[in-house]
């Protein structure tokens, strides 16, 4: 070997010993800080903006005392909002709006986020509705937000319908409404709130029966919802409960 090889040979070794050396020294690299939040999905109850398109619509227990379910109510109040019963009772209806269904039946096109008071009430599976079950003498108002939005959750392609209740507060006082109509149909509804400096409580009851246009096709419902509420100075807290016994039934043509 000549001298320039030898000189060469001592080059790499330097360069090799020197790679370990900087390596050896190097601090190991730190695992990543990976971190899940949790992101509870709620409905705006503020008034909607109306550059989006968005619609809202009170006096919607009015209407319930008066015999008129809540998606008929929808339906006469916001645009755009179509209804049918093709499950054959005007207690299981399909609200349609722009393409988009909130349906109790599975197989439609389910794109409507439906919540009560910042809760979603769409089942978990196939995201259906059951608009019997919804306490329609104690909602207060109603907002529909249009277009596909995240913060609706999944499946809200169509938008969002914002249903807010009452409570002591801003509806203080008892009321009662009883109703009647065709093919044997029966309603009543009672509903009662008071406030006490910052604490409040908000009531109502409804029952509703019918024989149905076609025959044997009865139907009877019990609902009942109940809200307790306080305001502070910085805060607010309102808890609810509500409890429905249906038995609906929907003869449809075969």
């Amino acid at each position: 070997m000549n001298g320039r090889s030898m000189r060469r040979a001592a080059a790499i070794a330097a360069s090799a010993a020197l790679a370990v050396g900087a390596t050896a020294q190097a601090p190991a690299r730190q695992p990543e800080d990976r971190r899940i939040e949790v992101v509870q999905v709620v409905a705006p109850l503020g008034e909607p903006d109306a550059t989006l398109g968005g619609q809202e619509t009170k006096a919607a227990s009015q209407a319930a005392a008066r015999g008129v379910a809540l998606s008929e109510f929808l339906r006469r109040n916001l645009a755009s909002v179509f209804v049918n019963e093709a499950q054959g009772n005007p207690l299981q209806p399909d609200l349609q709006y722009r393409g988009f269904v909130a349906s109790p039946l599975l197989g439609l096109p389910q794109g409507l986020a439906v919540y009560q008071d910042g809760a979603r009430v769409n089942e978990p599976f196939g995201d259906t509705v059951h608009w019997a079950l919804l306490p329609e003498s104690a909602i207060a108002a109603a907002a529909l937000l249009p277009a596909s939005n995240p913060l609706f959750g999944l499946n809200a392609l169509g938008g969002a319908l914002a249903l807010r209740t009452k409570d002591g507060f801003r509806h203080p006082g008892a009321r009662a409404a009883l109703s009647a109509g065709s093919f044997g149909r029966r309603n009543a509804a009672l509903q009662g709130g008071g406030a006490r400096e910052n604490l409040a409580g908000y009531g109502a009851l409804s029952a509703l029966r019918e024989d149905g246009w076609r025959d044997f096709s009865p139907s009877a419902l019990a609902r009942a919802f109940g809200k307790a509420s306080w305001r502070g100075a910085n805060a607010s807290l309102d808890a609810s409960g509500a409890f429905a016994d249906a038995d609906l039934i929907g003869n449809g043509a075969s």
